[in-house]
């Protein structure tokens, strides 16, 4: 007569508290990674269902935020040409103006204003470029901001999957079910 000891003989333990449902018997065969049992956890679940319908709302305002960003590219680049075709046709006036008053058909004033129209279209349009060149980094940024909450949102959902698909205990080693206690 004697008694058999196993080497190896762990323990296995519920990561949360709910109702359990036992999937082995007492005495059973099992292979490593069997489902020894199955944890019911509303509150796990809840928390998973509530980090994926965020996460998905998120990557929604991504998308929104694309479209956003393509319009106010396109505000600053349509301002930005329109101030370039205001400066090419203050540059055409001025040039007009020019020929007529070296011929002395202009009169000074008139040659002075379309110097100044020429200057001002020709500052508005170099800031213009500006702007949209300001704007389409301030558009990047935004948008890498938002893909970073993404990512973060993202692997908040997968901690909370891993914690709900642990909720499943499963066999540690391949052996026998010495006993169930729960």
């Amino acid at each position: 007569n004697g008694r058999v000891v196993a080497a190896v003989s762990p323990t296995v333990y519920a990561p949360a508290m709910g109702a359990v449902t036992l999937k082995v018997a007492a005495g059973a065969t099992v292979r490593k990674g069997d489902v020894l049992a199955e944890i019911e956890s509303p509150d796990l679940r809840d928390a998973l269902k509530r980090e994926e319908s965020t996460y998905e709302q998120m990557e929604a305002e991504l998308a929104r935020q694309r479209i956003l960003a393509r319009k106010q590219e396109l505000l600053a680049r349509r301002d930005a040409d329109t101030a370039e075709i205001e400066r090419v046709s203050a540059q055409r006036t001025y040039d007009r103006i020019e020929k007529a008053g070296l011929a002395g058909v202009v009169a000074k004033i008139d040659f002075a204003k379309a110097q100044d129209a020429l200057k001002s279209a020709e500052i508005r349009s170099a800031h213009a470029v500006k702007a949209a060149a300001l704007e389409s980094d301030d558009v990047a940024l935004e948008l890498k901001t938002k893909a970073a909450q993404v990512a973060r949102q993202k692997l908040v959902v997968d901690y909370a999957r891993r914690r709900v698909d642990e909720l499943a205990v499963r066999a540690p080693v391949a052996g026998f079910v010495g006993s169930l206690a729960v």
